[in-house]
């Protein structure tokens, strides 16, 4: 290795939302952790929480270790979190403990020797999305320079600001990001618009960053008995009578040898881990889902899709990326008349226009992080 790749090589915190039960949560911060550590920097995890007096993390340490109760949903929620420890331990590596406001943030940045701060994916950028830690955190106000920060396919979750109180501060602690990209074009025109910044750009979610061989060598060694009959994928986290309607649809549309798998967010009684989840969109020959990444997933495993956007949710991000590879036909909004689209997706086509803005998002990381380096 030459003394300038040695250069190259720099010290990269992530910082994303807390990682919880999202099963898409999960999967793009190990993405990004993995394909920063795939470009040789030595990657560390950021985990930010919300700060609580003692009393209370007492409390919670307690409801989520006794058993044969779920006072407020803590031990439930605990134990969901662990059953996906196993696998955010094999493929992040390298975290932080908890850490509980800025100055614990701050003592962390400058006691660990970080070149650079990388402050995404998913909607970060929006205030209720944080669980607790204060949205001041996730605009990097406790790293100080020489730190680089960078946003990588941040979110606003919507398709403007809403929260008039924080835009002086927040535009100033944006004005000090050495290179900003949103996932959405919506995220790039808030950016210009209410904070100033006129040079954000779109890039794709950090899954889509990884080939589909790095998800399938996660699934489950278990081999599975090949189902005989057509499978549709079910995977809706807020049901609505439109998910329904394109069920019906698509089901009659592939004749009666059809089986429908439902899986949904938060439902207990299918603790699914995260390979699991990954094998069920494998293995499906149709999804339904109003999730994003249940629709990332989807294309990663080209499958034929519909989905229904959940507004509430954020629904921007939805007609974004199908704009980007012009699948707009497979987005259907509750309230509009369905109508099955009459042509299967060329994977062939979507995963060219995919592999085009794979190497423009790549390009925009390393030249983010080149920017330490000639410092």
């Amino acid at each position: 290795m030459t003394p300038i790749e040695r250069q190259k090589i720099l010290n990269v915190g992530i910082l994303t939302l807390p990682l919880h039960t999202n099963f898409g949560g999960i999967l793009q911060a190990v993405a990004l952790y993995n394909f920063l550590s795939g470009e040789g920097h030595n990657v560390t995890l950021i985990r930010a929480a919300a700060p609580r007096p003692l009393h209370l993390r007492l409390l919670s340490r307690a409801l989520r270790n006794t058993p044969f109760q779920n006072f407020f949903g803590i031990r439930g929620n605990f134990l969901l979190l662990e059953s996906h420890t196993p696998f955010l331990r094999r493929y992040i590596a390298t975290q932080t403990r908890r850490l509980r406001g800025f100055y614990e943030l701050r003592n962390f940045v400058q006691g660990s020797n970080l070149d650079a701060v990388i402050v995404g994916s998913d909607q970060v950028w929006r205030p209720e999305y944080g669980m607790g830690v204060d949205i001041r955190r996730y605009f990097l106000d406790f790293a100080d320079e020489p730190v680089l920060k960078v946003s990588y396919a941040a979110s606003f979750g919507l398709s403007r600001w809403n929260y008039q109180d924080y835009i002086p501060e927040l535009t100033n602690l944006l004005l000090k990001f050495n290179a900003i990209s949103l996932r959405e074009g919506s995220g790039v025109k808030i950016c210009c618009d209410t904070f100033g910044r006129d040079d954000g750009q779109v890039v794709l979610d950090p899954t889509l960053l990884m080939p589909a061989s790095f998800y399938e060598q996660m699934l489950p060694r278990d081999e599975e008995v090949p189902q005989k009959k057509l499978t549709v994928l079910k995977y809706v986290l807020d049901a609505i009578d439109a998910c329904n309607i394109v069920e019906k649809e698509i089901v009659q549309s592939l004749g009666a040898d059809v089986i429908v798998t439902s899986i949904a967010a938060g439902n207990n009684s299918t603790v699914l881990t995260v390979p699991e989840w990954l094998s069920k969109f494998k293995t499906a020959d149709y999804v339904i889902t109003d999730s994003y990444h249940g629709m990332i997933f989807s294309i990663i495993f080209q499958k034929q899709f519909i989905v229904v956007p959940n507004m509430c949710r954020g629904g921007d991000r939805f007609m974004s990326l199908a704009r980007m590879l012009f699948l707009e036909s497979r987005v259907h909004f509750d309230g509009q008349d369905f109508q099955l689209p009459a042509k299967e997706i060329d994977y062939e086509h979507t995963h060219s226009l995919i592999s085009d803005l794979r190497h423009k998002s790549v390009a925009f990381i390393r030249k983010s992080l080149f920017n330490r380096v000639l410092k």
